[in-house]
């Protein structure tokens, strides 16, 4: 299942719809791998460091600004990395990637879409009144 950016995923705050989109264009590479553990352990280590940076974002934001839910937003976040982590660890498994690609993309992708479409945009309605 391919993921793409629209403009349906938006929240109105610029830095993290664009850093949005760019998880979703990192995460959309796993879907054309057809290669040993290699591309995936380099494409992992590139998407955790960028989901840091962006979730590092949103948490200034989020302390900054005294937002309520920011515990279980923070939460949300460590179950991402959790779920690459998990990936991570299973590509370690396997001789190539043939079909792993797909499912990292369905699992984490439904995961940021969802996140992006209620959470997020819960936290950007909170940014946009407080300041």
């Amino acid at each position: 299942m391919p993921i793409e950016w629209n403009d349906s995923l938006k929240t109105g705050i610029n830095i993290i719809d664009e850093q949005h989109q760019e998880l979703i264009v990192m995460l959309s590479r796993f879907g054309r791998f057809r290669c040993g553990r290699e591309c995936f352990d380099e494409a992992f280590a590139e998407l955790k460091e960028y989901a840091d940076i962006h979730f590092k974002t949103e948490e200034d934001y989020m302390i900054s600004l005294n937002y309520p839910e920011y515990e279980t937003h923070k939460a949300c976040h460590d179950e991402f990395i959790d779920i690459i982590a998990g990936f991570q660890k299973k590509t370690e498994q396997v001789e190539n990637g043939h079909g792993l690609g797909e499912e990292i993309i369905e699992k984490a992708g439904n995961w940021l879409i969802n996140h992006y479409t209620k959470e997020d945009v819960e936290l950007a309605k909170y940014i946009k009144k407080v300041t």
